[in-house]
Parts: C-alpha cells; sequence; structure tokens
C-alpha cells in the first residue's frame, strides 16, 4: 500500500496489533470488568436487603390479624404473595450475579486473552466454586421447595375448613367453590406467584450450571490459529 509521496508501508496481519494498542484495549476491557462487579456487588446487596424485610412484613400482618383489619383466610394468602414476590426478587438476584460470571467467563476473559496469556486471570468465581461453603442448589432451590410447601400446607388447611374431612366424599364441590370463590381467586394469584418464583429459581440453577461447565473448559487457553498482540508492562 503506498501514500501520496510513493512510500510503501507494511501490511499489518489481520488480528495483531501494537503494544499501545494492546495496552488501550486491555483497560477497556478492565474498566468493563470492573463496571460488571459493581453491578454485581449492587445485586448481591439487594439480594440480601430482602432477608430483613421478612420480620417487619409477618410483624406487620400479625397487627392486621390482632386488630380483624382483614379477614383471617385474606391475610394469610397475602402474606403468601408477599413472600413469593421476595422470592422472585431473591431469585431474580441471582439470575443477574450468575449471567454476569457467564459473561466475564465466556467472553471478557477469552478477549482478554488474546491480547497475551495471562495466567490465573480473574480466577476467584472459578476458585469459589471449587470451594463454596454452601451447597449452592440448597440457595437456588431451598427457598422455592419450602414455598412450595408452605402453599400445600396453606391450601390443605384452609379446604379442611371449608368442607369437613368426613363429608369430603359426598362434599358439593360446585357449591365449596362457588360459596368461597373469593377465596379460590386468592389461592390461584398465588399459585401464579409461586410459578414465578419456581421460574426464576429453575432458571437461575440452570445458568449456575451453564457457567460451571465453561469454567471447566479450556478458557484459559486462547486459540492458536488467532495471532495476539503484545501486553506492554
Amino acid at each position: 500500500m503506498s501514500n501520496e509521496k510513493g512510500k510503501t508501508q507494511p501490511e499489518r496481519k489481520v488480528g495483531s496489533a501494537s503494544p499501545a494498542v494492546s495496552q488501550a484495549v486491555l483497560q477497556l476491557h478492565a474498566a468493563e470488568y470492573t463496571a460488571l462487579t459493581t453491578r454485581y456487588a449492587y445485586w448481591h446487596v439487594l439480594e440480601f436487603s430482602i432477608l430483613p424485610i421478612i420480620p417487619l412484613y409477618l410483624g406487620v400482618a400479625f397487627e392486621i390479624l390482632r386488630y380483624d383489619v382483614l379477614p383471617k383466610h385474606v391475610v394469610v394468602w397475602i402474606c403468601l404473595i408477599g413472600f413469593y414476590i421476595m422470592g422472585w426478587l431473591f431469585a431474580q438476584s441471582q439470575l443477574e450475579r450468575y449471567s454476569i460470571v457467564l459473561y466475564l467467563e465466556t467472553r471478557l476473559r477469552p478477549s482478554v486473552l488474546k491480547l497475551g496469556p495471562v495466567p490465573g486471570l480473574w480466577g476467584y468465581e472459578r476458585f469459589f466454586d471449587k470451594n463454596r461453603p454452601t451447597n449452592a442448589d440448597w440457595i437456588e432451590m431451598g427457598p422455592v421447595l419450602v414455598g412450595s410447601l408452605f402453599f400445600l400446607i396453606t391450601f390443605v388447611w384452609r379446604v379442611h375448613l371449608m368442607v369437613n374431612l368426613i363429608e369430603w366424599p359426598r362434599a358439593d364441590w360446585v357449591k365449596v367453590v362457588l360459596v368461597n370463590w373469593q377465596e379460590f381467586a386468592l389461592a390461584v394469584i398465588t399459585l401464579g406467584a409461586l410459578a414465578f418464583f419456581l421460574h426464576r429459581s429453575v432458571k437461575a440453577a440452570f445458568l449456575r450450571a451453564e457457567w460451571s461447565d465453561a469454567r471447566a473448559t479450556k478458557l484459559d487457553k486462547p486459540k492458536p490459529e488467532e495471532p495476539h498482540g503484545i501486553i506492554s508492562t
């Protein structure tokens, strides 16, 4: 390739970069990493800030029951709906954090390694995944399983109050549902909230499994056919 003075400039191979360009790209990746880890920390804070709300929520519910502000069955179902909404937020926070880790492991780390080999780059998540003090399955699926158990117990308890257990074989279920349609409507709404909670929890569990599998692959080794720049020190 010639310039205006007729001098020929050497062609640069595709994918190669000067030390200055490599350093600039590395700084951009580092800035992106910092932004993502900050976002990760915010989601983590939100996740655990939900826990102190639970006793306050229960306290308000007990006061409502104490002064008969609302019927007992309404308070019970509204409490469950509130718990499932908080559980959904907890699972959504996990999902957001796992998405960040998956991006770091499968996109950002390989991009940095293309600039040159960096042993042990951003290895905490891999270390933590191997040395996790608590089984992640319980953290992801434990709350929603407990919530499902509470829903089942509450539903059986409320139906038991509507229909005497001895008369169940002869009960007119159509009449029972029509007379107590408001409570059955609350139960359906509660079940819907539980379904959203379950969906997010399962999705978070699968996403964690995905980035754990990505961690097990050879992401630290750049592709040999791709030329690399040099990181200046």
